[in-house]
């Protein structure tokens, strides 16, 4: 009943301002199956595109919709064992990565802010969030023995300088119980860089991981289930490193030397070795996998995504119908970007 229900308020929202083309980025809930119903329904056509990373199946997140737009095809097998219902799937690479170069003068800021300092080398670490029932994932004990570890580190080491790119920044210090006198005590070395700003649900959705990426020599992400912040950090250039702390071992990132680990201690002496005696040849290098993350990596992302809902909707006002839309928008892209970035899933 709900559905239908939703649906037929789509179709009204459609006819009335005569909308042909629907496009979300909800992946995560069901919010866009009835709309991209309605759609079709109508001779129209749906897309959403991907903005978190991902590379397990997970079948709550089974897509619906005409055209879906991923980083990478690499996610085709993902979404064929979700049973999700897709018609092309288009590689994009990744949207948000116009963002990089714009952001480079504030990263650099911040860099030569620990510089004056003291800090030579600098480490951006996210946190990935915590659960507040710790059944379900990383709990407030665990989340508080990570900081704890990075924050003493900066403390001991004047050399050391920490970006800390909090998943939520507003409540991370209420979050960190007692911790958090560490992390203010790190604050005032003044090589420690962070913001408490938030602007939704206690995020700061306007600072992006590519920001701490882009001022330090190497990026922690501890949250290789959900690795977008760590994903996006790899893709500026910046070597980036994995935690895993529940033995993910079929992730992609263990087939790269020295970019997984499960131990703090492991990978601060390799870190520690690294910074102080001699460079490690590959150490967060991801070349090895880095076309299967995101193929093009040339800030293009967004750009190849607008350009193909332009091209749909010249077919539109063309007077064509939706099938001969989509096909012939698929060959397009695929003349013009390669045929390896398009896949027909149904």
């Amino acid at each position: 009943k709900k559905f239908s229900r939703e649906k037929k308020y789509w179709e009204n929202l459609f006819s009335s301002v005569r909308s042909k083309i629907y496009v979300s980025h909800d992946k995560w809930t069901v919010n866009p199956i009835p709309a991209a119903a309605a759609i079709k329904e109508i001779g129209g056509i749906s897309a959403i595109w991907q903005t978190s990373y991902y590379e397990f199946s997970s079948p709550d997140a089974s897509v619906y919709t005409d055209i879906y737009f991923p980083f990478s095809t690499s996610v085709a097998k993902c979404e064929k064992q979700n049973g999700s219902a897709i018609k092309y799937l288009i590689s994009v690479g990744y949207p948000f990565d116009y963002q990089f170069q714009l952001l480079k003068p504030k990263a650099i800021a911040i860099k030569k802010k620990l510089n004056r300092q003291g800090a030579r080398k600098i480490i951006s670490f996210f946190d990935g969030g915590s659960t507040d029932d710790e059944r379900w994932g990383v709990g407030k004990t665990n989340y508080r023995k990570d900081y704890q570890f990075w924050l003493k580190k900066l403390l001991e080491e004047e050399w050391l300088g920490l970006v800390i790119k909090a998943k939520k920044p507003g409540s991370l210090k209420n979050r960190l119980g007692n911790v958090a006198e560490l992390l203010e005590m790190a604050i005032n070395t003044g090589r420690c860089y962070f913001s408490e700003e938030a602007d939704y649900h206690g995020k700061n959705l306007y600072s992006r991981p590519a920001e701490a990426a882009l001022a330090s020599d190497i990026a922690i992400h501890c949250c290789l289930y959900a690795g977008s912040a760590g994903l996006e950090a790899g893709l500026t250039g910046t070597p980036t490193l994995f935690f895993d702390r529940f033995g993910l071992k079929y992730s992609q990132f263990y087939n790269v030397n020295n970019a997984v680990f499960n131990d703090w201690d492991v990978l601060w002496d390799l870190v520690k070795e690294h910074f102080t005696k001699k460079s490690i040849p590959g150490l967060g290098d991801w070349s090895p996998i880095i076309d299967d993350l995101d193929p093009f990596h040339d800030g293009k992302a967004a750009y190849r995504m607008t350009t193909y809902l332009n091209w749909l909707l010249d077919g539109f006002k063309q007077g064509l119908d939706r099938e001969t839309i989509m096909a012939n928008t698929a060959e397009r892209y695929a003349n013009e970007w390669g045929n390896d970035k398009v896949v027909y899933m149904s």
